[in-house]
């Protein structure tokens, strides 16, 4: 009887082993995308721009480049190991990798050729004219990056191995091209052709073949794949002011899911690809909004005289900036617009918030 029951104690014992061993295996290889990371973004306080990083609470802060340049648009990569930017600390405009502490810099790429400009001019079919950095964007994997390069007046987009430091073409035309982010099998990067090629709209491009397939005639910008890889928004002013659309991955369902005569913003999917935050003037101010993905469910999250700008979603809080005591700083809050909290607070000016 008392071998019985030591043989039964060491059953349940080997059981609960195993399955203790299965979660932290399994628990180890899971995917960091959707998680919650600590909030990075631009800092400008002394007319030179340099990344910083805080905690989400916003009890401590760590400055984490300092060149003689400006830094922008500094992005983590999807398992969190890595943050990629754009500096112009040799005065013209690179990627850069670095640690999550600001160690270990590394240069990629040249992004613009020794006589371009170093803010590269992107002219819209409307003739307006935004001047920013060449944009870039992070494949799943996290060891590769898709890039915009500026070289002989030529805009074409491009991929880099973080490994082998290999770099392919996927676009090569004489065509201005804006480049959108990958879906999330890995197997297509999207993007808008906005004048001088054969074809203007959104397409969708295999970076490792030669596919390429045209989603909407549409000259959209800011294509972005939701999470799950089923969606694809976008912005659109067919109507003659800024909404945002959304289409299925093959192009099929275009849907308006503003719906209001106001200009529509800066959105991000949520992880889970059901909703998406945007900056909407529909009250006469930039506001911080939320939308179901087939847009009959509309909250504004934020409610005051002072411009709010770039929400980013990430685990379960919504980033933004708010310039709510005259110039802008970080905050974050929950998905139904509560448990609001300021994240920054200095004299200078944030910008392009990630996390």
């Amino acid at each position: 009887m008392l071998i019985k029951r030591k043989i039964k104690i060491n059953y349940y014992l080997y059981i609960f082993l195993s399955t203790v061993i299965f979660l932290l295996i399994f628990s180890g290889c899971s995917t960091t995308a959707g998680t919650q990371k600590d909030p990075i973004y631009i800092l400008n306080e002394d007319g030179n721009a340099e990344i910083y990083i805080s905690s989400t609470d916003g009890e401590s802060e760590k400055r984490l480049t300092n060149s003689d340049g400006n830094e922008y648009s500094p992005k983590w990569s999807p398992d969190g190991k890595k943050i990629a930017f754009i500096s112009d600390r040799n005065e013209k405009l690179q990627l850069w990798v670095m640690d999550p502490k600001g160690e270990n810099e590394q240069l990629l790429v040249d992004l613009i050729g020794e006589n371009e400009q170093s803010l590269v001019d992107l002219q819209n079919p409307d003739k307006s004219i935004i001047k920013k950095p060449p944009d870039f964007f992070w494949a799943p994997d996290s060891e590769r990056i898709s890039y915009v390069s500026f070289f002989n007046n030529q805009i074409d987009l491009r991929v880099i191995d973080l490994t082998t430091k290999t770099v392919l073409p996927v676009t090569k035309s004489i065509a201005t091209e804006e480049l959108g982010n990958w879906s999330s099998d890995g197997e297509w990067i999207v993007f808008t052709v906005k004048s001088g090629g054969e074809k203007l709209g959104i397409f969708k491009k295999n970076p490792l073949g030669v596919d390429e397939i045209e989603l909407s005639t549409d000259i959209g910008s800011q294509p972005r794949w939701c999470p799950k890889g089923i969606k694809i928004a976008f912005i659109s002013k067919r109507d003659g002011h800024e909404e945002i659309y959304t289409m299925d991955k093959n192009g099929e369902n275009e849907e308006n899911i503003s719906t209001n005569d106001s200009i529509d913003i800066d959105f991000s999917w949520s992880p889970d690809g059901k909703r998406l935050t945007f900056i909407s003037e529909r009250d006469d101010n930039p506001e911080v909004y939320i939308t179901t993905v087939d847009g009959l469910e509309k909250v504004r999250l934020t409610s005051n005289s002072a411009s709010e700008s770039n929400p980013v979603w990430s685990g379960d809080r919504i980033l933004f900036l708010s310039n709510s005591d005259g110039d802008n700083d970080l905050y974050s809050m929950k998905p139904d617009g509560t448990d609001q909290l300021r994240i920054t607070s200095t004299d200078g000016e944030e910008s392009e918030p990630n996390w």
